[in-house]
This record gives structure tokens, sequence and C-alpha cells, in this order.
């Protein structure tokens, strides 16, 4: 059957976007401000010729992960859920299971390493405030429930924060109303008409998307899959031609090209007809590799302050490469030494309380496991 590698795939270019795109920190001290970057500084970014679209645009990243989720999430959970063979309980575990442990590590990191850079600074590295009533939201995962302001503490939370409560409300709607199309577009119309730049709420607008991408995928005969697949880059890119022209990316553009892209990558596998089964682990290293990047970066900064070089430094590919390595081969360990032990403590502890409510434990989930087909098919 078939397996869902291109969105790993997807998933891994979009970490490594947000890579290069938060490279930009390194030249930017005190509170982030992408607009005060200027284009003539631009060009010292290393190797900009080649990843300006990344440093220029990268961010856009962060809608294409929503739709991933919203993707991954009505394969895997929309029907059981709807159908009561997934409780509140099992979903929550899941859920806790997979985000909180590295966020809260994460998030312990920034708090001793922010004191550290403000002794010899008059603001805190790019974050702020970063004040105990953020720190208590953080704590939570509620960062950007009430704000859209989206630079505390481990800066790129914000998206995971938005998600978090987003994660609720879709496990509502499901359990209460069948997962089809009409549902995932009346969601995304509604949604899309009362956001607002909310943070939560344009990221529910996109997650439905994504559910809408999957359900009507799934309902598509495989003889049109390539149709599809080159209709896909068709749109995606319309809209970057359309950007290159000087018209804005965002809104119903931004929408359009963030489920093209996922579309296309969806049906990857079904056009190129190669193995690609050794890049579905790429999709493992995303989630560290948002949440890590900014402490090290943090790091990074206070050795070369303390050592005295100079942050010019940054200015050389090698450092780039070093940083990016550093960055996902790190990745690599805490998903295997640390996301997935923690992953089978918290789901064991969880349903030897819980057991009852929500079933028998299961293994950690892999996420390069996806397929056209519904889960309990298997």
């Amino acid at each position: 059957m078939k397996k869902f590698s291109g969105v790993e795939i997807c998933r891994f270019f979009c970490a490594f976007a947000v890579v290069i795109c938060h490279y930009q920190f390194f030249f930017a001290p005190g509170r982030w401000n992408i607009d005060l970057i200027q284009p003539s500084d631009r060009v010292l970014f290393p190797l900009y010729g080649i990843l300006s679209p990344l440093y220029d645009k990268g961010y856009f990243a962060v809608q294409v992960f929503w739709v991933i989720s919203g993707f991954i999430f009505f394969w895997k959970y929309a029907d059981a859920i709807h159908e009561r063979s997934i409780t509140a309980f099992k979903f929550a575990a899941w859920r806790f299971s997979r985000l909180y442990p590295l966020h809260f590590v994460t998030l312990i990191a920034i708090v001793l390493l922010q004191p550290v850079y403000q002794i010899n600074h008059s603001e805190p590295f790019i974050g702020g405030p970063n004040d105990l009533q953020h720190f208590l939201l953080q704590l939570v995962m509620a960062s950007n429930w009430f704000s859209v302001d989206p630079t505390t503490f481990n800066v790129p939370i914000w998206s995971v924060s938005a998600e978090v409560l987003v994660y609720t409300v879709f496990f509502l709607v499901v359990f209460t109303v069948r997962p089809g199309i009409i549902m995932c577009a009346s969601m995304v119309l509604l949604v899309k008409q009362v956001h607002h730049g909310i943070p939560w709420l344009e990221c529910m607008e996109f997650f439905f998307a994504g559910g809408l991408v999957q359900r009507i995928l799934s309902r598509i005969d495989a003889k049109y899959y390539a149709i599809a697949f080159c209709g896909a880059i068709c749109v995606a890119a319309t809209v970057i031609i359309r950007g290159q022209l000087g018209f804005a990316i965002g809104g119903t553009p931004l929408l359009l090209l963030s489920t093209s892209v996922v579309t296309a990558f969806s049906l990857l596998d079904t056009v190129v007809r190669r193995d690609t089964t050794m890049l579905n682990r790429l999709g493992d290293l995303t989630y560290a590799s948002y949440l890590i990047h900014f402490p090290i970066q943090l790091a990074l900064v206070l050795i070369v302050d303390s050592i005295g070089i100079g942050r010019t430094i940054f200015t050389s590919p090698l450092m780039l490469l070093f940083f990016v390595s550093v960055v996902f081969f790190s990745s690599a360990l805490i998903y295997h030494r640390f996301e997935l032990p923690f992953q089978s403590i918290i789901r064991a502890r969880w349903y030897e309380r819980f057991g009852r409510a929500s079933g028998a434990a299961p293994a950690p989930l892999r996420s390069s496991s996806f397929r056209w087909t519904s889960p309990r098919s298997r």
C-alpha cells in the first residue's frame, strides 16, 4: 500500500526552510523584527544567492506545517474519533507524550541561557518579554492562545502552541460531525472570515484545509493521481510567480500555495515511482529541529560573544553548514534517545492510570507509517 513518504520529505524541507530563515537571528541582536533587516544587509547572509527564497520567505513553512498536521490528523484520527474507537484520554496521551517533553526541556534551556545573555546586553536575544506571566503560558503550551506576539522564550514554539488549541477543536468537531469534505470546507470558510491574524485561528484555517486535501485525495481514483499532482504543481507555481511579480503572498494565495504543496508531496511517490523509504525518517527530525535550533543559536551567540570573535563569523558559509549540521544531527539523537523513550514512558504511565477509559497502550507511533488507507485496516 502507498506510504506518504512524500509528506515526510515535505516536513523535512519545511523544517530546513525554518532553520535557514531563522539563521538571520544571528544578525539581529535584541528584539526580533524582520523588517529592520535591509536588502543591503541580506547579501551578507551566507549563500544568499542560492538560499534567498528561504531567507526571505522561509517563514511560510509554518503554514505548510499546519496543512501537513491537518492532513495527517484527518488520515490517522478523524474517522476513529468519530466512531469512538479513539477516546479523549488516548488522543490526549498521544499528543502530550509527543509534544511536551521536548518543549519543557527547551523552555528550561532558554530560561537558563537568556539571563546569561542579558548580563552584557540591554535586551534578550530575539525573544521577549520573558517574564513570569509568559513563562507560565509557555509552561502549559498556551503562549499564543491570547496574543498575536510570537516572540517569547523559545520563539518557534508559538506555532506549536497554536496547534495545541486547534487539536482540541479538531477532536470536538470530528467527534460530533462526520469528518467529510463538506465539514472541512465549511470550517475553512468559517474560520477564514473571523481569524483576523489571531495565530490559533489562522492555524485552524490551514489545519482544516489540510484535512480537506486528505479527504479529497482519499476519494480520487488512482488513475487521476498524476493529474492531481500536475494540477497542484501548477497552482503552486502560479502563486510563486505572482509573488515574484510583486503581489502579496498571504491570505487566500498562501492557503492555495500551502495546500497545493502538500497535495503534490503527498502524491510524489505515485508520480516518481522510486523507492523513497530511506527518506521517510527525515520527517522524524522535524519537531526536534524546530524546537532546538533557537537554543543552539543562543548558545552559539554566547560562545562567540564571550570569545570576542564578533558575529561577522556567522556570514561564513562554513558557519552556516556547521549550524545546520549541528541542528539536524542533534535532532536525530534527540528523536531516538529522548523523544521516543519519553513517549513510551509517558504513555505507559498514562494508560496505567487511565487505562479503563482509553484502552490498551500503543507502542510509540512512527510518522513514517502513513498510508492512504485507514490505520485500522493494517
